[in-house]
């Protein structure tokens, strides 16, 4: 594919970040043509640099991946809030064995694109639709870039609430999609909508820039192994954490007050909207999930008209950087539900 050549950059590298006249904070282009690699956590080989400007002039992190072999198609990766493009490489990897094209990149506020607040740590967004401008500028990339399609959607945890949102508001943007652990809900809250209620209120009266109650910058990977909620594999949870620590300018914290309260909204409003959805989705999750509510995950995907969910034991939120007997039961759902033929297209205007 035709393309700029991705620039690399070795070694540890922290850059301060002016803020910019719309208030976000502009990033040297030296820092969103930089993929961080190390040993034990290698870069796939082959990556495109791919900075993209959303169209409110956010500027973004992103890569393009060409498929190992003859090209399926090009699938896009809806990441997690706080994730960055590091913490895929070794599903990368797996996906293009699989010959699909891979393209990933980071939303705003997180990763290597722009940060929203003078706090670099802070996990801020003032609209949870904001993430569609960043997939809209990703989506425009792809295309321009001439990448194979057809093009598929994966979205995890936040990325899943995303993915779900950009099926409603653009029927024919993926011929299929993958959900792990979608953000329909959260287990972590008892009662999520006086939650949001109150986060909303809080936002309206100027407090939507702060931490959440009990927040704070430092990463939950950073939480020891034996307390975490993120995985039941001690290796992966260790390279998630060394990638942090290599590349601190990477890292997130806690989510601000403005981002619980847009994306509660948001959850309440996707889950109501499931019937309206006609793009072949697969959902994973776990039993068990501690952040997301698989309870509310399932009752979506029983009412989608072309929905398919698994529910794996003995595993927690993050079913990517699992054991290696769950990523398993991950990639035959996987492989088997992008097997199967194509629907016949369905009528723009069909409710």
């Amino acid at each position: 594919m035709a393309g700029p050549s991705l620039h690399r950059h070795h070694g540890r590298c922290i850059v301060e970040m002016g803020v910019g006249q719309k208030g976000f904070k502009r990033v040297p282009q030296e820092r969103l043509a930089q993929l961080f690699g190390t040993d034990f956590n290698p870069e796939p080989a082959g990556a495109v640099w791919a900075p993209l400007t959303a169209a409110d002039g956010v500027q973004l992190r992103g890569a393009f991946w060409p498929a190992a072999g003859p090209p399926r198609g090009t699938l896009v990766v809806l990441q997690g809030r706080s994730e960055t493009i590091e913490k895929y490489f070794e599903t990368i990897g797996e996906w293009r064995a699989r010959g699909f094209a891979v393209f990933a990149f980071d939303w705003r506020g997180q990763g290597g694109s722009a940060r929203l607040l003078r706090d670099p740590r802070k996990g801020h967004v003032v609209r949870f639709s904001d993430y569609q401008v960043d997939l809209d500028a990703a989506i425009d990339w792809l295309v321009t870039q001439g990448a194979p399609g057809p093009f598929f959607g994966f979205g995890h945890s936040m990325g899943g609430a995303i993915l779900i949102e950009a099926l409603l508001r653009r029927p024919d943007l993926f011929e299929r999609a993958v959900t792990t652990a979608p953000m329909l809900d959260v287990a972590l809250i008892r009662n999520t909508k006086a939650a949001g209620r109150l986060a909303a209120v809080l936002t309206h009266l100027g407090l939507g820039r702060h931490f959440i109650p009990g927040g704070g910058p430092s990463p939950v990977l950073f939480k020891p192994f034996d307390d975490n909620i993120l995985t039941r594999d001690a290796a992966r949870h260790r390279r998630s954490r060394r990638i942090l620590e290599a590349t601190p300018q990477l890292a997130l914290g806690d989510p601000t007050i403005s981002w619980v309260a847009t994306s509660f909204s948001a959850m309440a409003r996707l889950r109501t909207m499931a019937e309206r959805i006609h793009t072949p989705l697969l959902g994973v999750a776990s039993a068990q999930d501690r952040v997301t509510s698989t309870p509310a995950a399932q009752a979506f995907f029983d009412a989608l008209p072309h929905g398919e969910f698994l529910v794996l034991a003995d595993c927690e939120h993050e079913i990517l950087i699992e054991t290696d007997a769950t990523r398993a039961w991950f990639w035959r759902a996987f492989d088997a539900f992008m097997a199967e033929p194509a629907l016949t297209p369905w009528p723009a205007s069909q409710e």
